[in-house]
């Protein structure tokens, strides 16, 4: 018999990616880049906030480590302004967490 289950939350259970893009472009746009669209941050997204702040600056930028940093502070600061405006279960996920 089953006892735990283990999820997790972001893009498994609650599709997040409208906060998290509100987020990044605020971020972006702070920082003086050109916004994402939704289709170029899910290419993005997975490895963590610092991967997902580096993925989404310009090519020129990733790969200097302070100016990654200092943008993902920045996208902390945004990202904690709206984290859960936006954020929803998956269709079909409250029933199924109720079953289970």
């Amino acid at each position: 018999m089953i006892k735990t289950i283990i999820f997790d939350l972001d893009g498994t259970l609650c599709d997040t990616m409208d906060d998290l893009r509100t987020a990044m472009n605020a971020m972006l746009t702070r920082l003086g880049y050109k916004t994402r669209t939704r289709t170029e941050l899910i290419k993005f997204i997975n490895n963590g906030a610092k991967e997902f702040v580096r993925r989404s600056l310009p090519k020129e930028v990733q790969k200097i480590d302070f100016i990654v940093d200092s943008a993902l502070e920045v996208y902390a600061v945004e990202y904690a302004k709206c984290y859960c405006q936006r954020t929803k279960p998956f269709d079909g996920i409250k029933a199924m967490l109720i079953e289970l």
